[in-house]
């Protein structure tokens, strides 16, 4: 039996205490880029403008609502990720 995603637009909630992919209610966060990743091309302290310029962030600053069952599988994912990058072309 499969999940269905979580649709935000079925009832417009979109609000930072549930999961954007579950849609449980959360108090947790991941970031949306690894830390791995942004320490290894030194992207995390840049700096993103919102288009209308009301408001500017940085990479770091980017966070996603996530369950902790979700957060757990993303850490998962991201570790095999990191592995295979740490291996180069092949591993990828």
């Amino acid at each position: 039996m499969s999940q269905s995603f979580y649709n935000p637009f079925k009832e417009l909630i979109f609000d930072d205490h549930f999961c954007f992919l579950s849609g449980v209610l959360t108090k947790e966060n991941i970031t949306v880029f690894p830390k791995w990743l942004m320490e290894h091309f030194k992207f995390g302290n840049e700096r993103i403008e919102m288009m209308d310029k009301a408001k500017s962030y940085t990479y770091a600053d980017l966070k996603l609502p996530c369950s902790p069952e979700v957060k757990k599988a993303f850490e998962q994912l991201d570790e095999k990720i990191q592995a295979a990058y740490k291996n180069g072309f092949d591993g990828m």
